[in-house]
């Protein structure tokens, strides 16, 4: 018999964490809200026959936000055989909120109370058999000292919670609140046939849906008379109180009530006067007119890190002497001795290894940007460059939840582009769509780094240069799209828990970056290979006498499409066709582009032996990089930016309006160092 058991907590409580433990997964793990925007599954790792779903992480079960309508529908409609309801220690009286909601669904339920350590080094102590009497579910500890719990404990605590389904309790409001409960359970008694603690949970959900009765009713199929009584019923309570608020507002107050009563039962907070380590660092690093440049400073450091200074010098030898010295002739004498044809001999050495090698090469360089994104991450800083960038993004017309957006798209813009849903002004989204895919992803690290490495003095500042850059599109295409946001009217309040820092885990740092390099080996790799061959195709294959066959690449099929284009690139510094053919292959992919650069160099016998032959100035190089950093993204962001909208219109006029801003800053950079240098 398969169980399913459902993970649901806040966001940033450890429910993510706790799924990764549970099922050895290695779903993304961050400090604010929105890194689950949907479900996700995974086998228990002590049961095959048991499936573990994570939900995105919610404050209530009120269907406001993307995330809570995925959470409440699979609560409420697909009805999971149990609930573990992770609730964060530290921020306890908040997280109930969500607890005492999830009892009414009547669902079995064990609480998970994470970050239990650090509550206790403030002072801090539970009472976990208090808290199982109050709320009449099984409650334990989960990192502990920074380590799960036993899976055992766990287990034993979903087994004790489906035991005693049917006897499961619930909150108790006031006797006005619950004589109203009890009355529409009798109502609806009379045309649903389910148990007295499920009609419990409908009766509540009449309550919370207040506003929209008629519809409520017509779900649950209730005939006329049915509908007007719970209707009067409803309306009736307020009277019943003796108060002016909202029955929904009611129903708020009574749980929020049930929590102060109870609270300190259960737990018991030791008031601490002195600043801690993580205060005195927030003055620091939070500082109001210190946050921003210190955010800024700490970006450049991690790509001054990650680019020239290590990653680099290991990129190069792995280009110039395990793959142009080693790997390439080593290749090449081998197919000689075995008589292979020139042509495939080529299309091995300068398409294939050439161009996958050039891509593999820069894996270091990756790895380190990734980890020191990991630490970020892990030590809790990633919440606050929400918190410090969330009052300037929205000068600019974007929102908090902007910000996750760009800083998930430093890993893939995809993923970044997905992350909008959680926006829920559509003008703030839309925007937030066309900005996200400027922010330099995974599979422009190497564009950066060619260009960087080869071509310019002080490269070391080219890394930084761009991402700035990139932050001033943002902001410039905020700025643009910023009038007709301001017709929309909706709410976007952001939400971000700010948790004391602690150190990073080497390990989780060290999967986590692993686990990123096998993602962008294993989702690029395949179209790298299969563009290699095509762009090696295109560029040694052209029209002799009418015929198709091997031609100089001056006189290919992609030297003709390039040169074709020249006219319209060459405002932006593109003074040949090969660069415009390199940004044209990153329409698929834009790891492609360092690729096909690379494929193009070799395979071109006429006098350009290297990628920075391709380039007369270092003004055409940064103008190629800007360019591509910026542009349309790869077809799978297209893709998702027309999931998003669901309008192949809007997806249209946001690629063209992303190109026209790559356009305008290309140009304008490269007229500024023209003029310089």
């Amino acid at each position: 018999m398969s169980i399913n058991i459902a993970l649901v907590g806040n966001p940033n409580c450890g429910k993510t964490t706790l799924f990764n433990l549970l099922t050895n997964s290695k779903q993304k793990v961050g400090n604010w809200s929105g890194v689950t925007v949907d479900k996700k599954y995974g086998k228990f790792l002590e049961d095959n026959t048991t499936t573990i779903i994570d939900l995105p992480g919610i404050y209530s079960l009120q269907s406001f936000t993307p995330e809570e309508k995925v959470s409440s529908d699979f609560l409420k409609k697909t009805k999971p055989d149990a609930i573990i309801n992770v609730v964060s220690a530290v921020n306890l009286e908040r997280s109930l909120y969500l607890t005492l909601q999830l009892l009414e669904l009547n669902i079995p339920m064990v609480v998970a109370i994470s970050m239990v350590d650090v509550f206790e080094k403030k002072g801090g102590k539970l009472n976990f058999a208090a808290f199982a009497k109050t709320f009449h579910c099984e409650a334990v500890p989960i990192f502990k000292n920074n380590k799960p719990s036993s899976f055992k404990e766990i287990k034993m605590a979903i087994v004790k919670a489906k035991n005693k389904a049917e006897k499961q309790l619930h909150p108790i409001y006031k006797q006005a609140v619950e004589n109203c409960l009890n009355e529409i359970v009798s109502v609806l008694k009379i045309g649903l046939d389910t148990s007295e603690n499920n009609l419990r949970a409908t009766a509540i959900e009449f309550l919370e849906n207040s506003s929209e009765l008629e519809n409520f009713g017509l779900k649950f199929g209730l005939n006329n008379e049915q509908q007007v009584k719970i209707t009067n019923l409803i309306n009736f309570l307020p009277n019943r109180l003796k108060c002016q608020n909202g029955v929904q507002s009611i129903l708020v107050n009574e749980r929020y009530n049930f929590i102060i009563k109870n609270i300190n039962t259960i737990m018991v907070k030791k008031p601490n006067e002195k600043a801690t380590v993580s205060d005195k660092i927030d003055n620091f690093l939070m500082n109001k007119w210190l946050a921003f440049p210190l955010f800024i400073s700490i970006i450049f450091i991690i790509y001054f890190i990650s680019i020239p200074l290590i990653g680099k010098p290991i990129s190069s030898w792995l280009d110039e002497t395990v793959l142009k010295a080693w790997l390439i002739p080593g290749v090449r004498s081998f197919l000689a001795k075995l008589s292979v044809q020139l042509w495939l001999t080529n299309l091995v050495c300068n398409g294939i290894l050439a161009g996958v090698g050039s891509v593999l090469a820069f894996t270091p360089q990756l790895f380190i940007l990734f980890s020191l994104l990991c630490v970020l991450e892990e030590c809790g800083y990633m919440a606050r460059i929400t918190f410090i960038t969330d009052k300037l993004f929205h000068k600019f017309g974007f929102c908090g939840q902007s910000v996750i957006s760009f800083l998930v798209s430093s890993s893939c813009g995809v993923n970044g582009i997905i992350a909008t849903k959680i926006i829920k002004n559509r003008s703030i989204r839309l925007a937030t769509i066309v900005a996200t895919t400027f922010v330099p992803c995974s599979a422009k690290i190497p564009i950066i780094a060619t260009i960087s490495s080869l071509f310019l003095t002080n490269s070391w500042l080219i890394a930084p240069l761009a991402y700035s850059i990139s932050i001033v599109a943002i902001l410039t295409c905020g700025l643009f799209l910023k009038n007709k946001q301001a017709k929309a009217k909706q709410n976007n309040e952001f939400f971000v828990e700010i948790l004391p820092y602690q150190l990073p885990h080497l390990k989780h740092i060290f999967l986590d970056s692993i686990f990123n390099i096998k993602s962008f080996i294993s989702k690029t790799m395949t179209a790298i290979f299969i563009a290699s061959i095509l762009i090696w195709i295109a560029t040694n294959v052209g029209f002799v006498n009418s015929t198709i066959g091997i031609v100089q690449p001056d006189a290919s099929i992609l030297a003709q499409i390039g040169k074709f284009l020249i006219p319209i690139f060459k405002p932006i510094g593109f003074s040949n066709w090969q660069t415009i053919a390199a940004t044209i292959s990153g329409l698929f992919a834009k790891e492609n582009i360092v690729n096909s650069l690379e494929v193009i160099s070799a395979s071109n016998s006429g006098g350009i032996n290297s990628i920075s032959e391709l380039f007369n100035s270092g003004a055409e190089a940064f103008s190629f990089l800007i360019f591509n950093l910026l542009c349309a993204p790869c077809c799978v962001a297209i893709a998702a930016v027309f999931k998003q909208t669901n309008s192949i219109k809007t997806t249209f006029k946001i690629v063209a309006l992303q190109t026209m801003v790559a356009f305008c800053f290309s140009s304008i950079c490269f007229l500024i160092l023209r003029i310089l240098f």
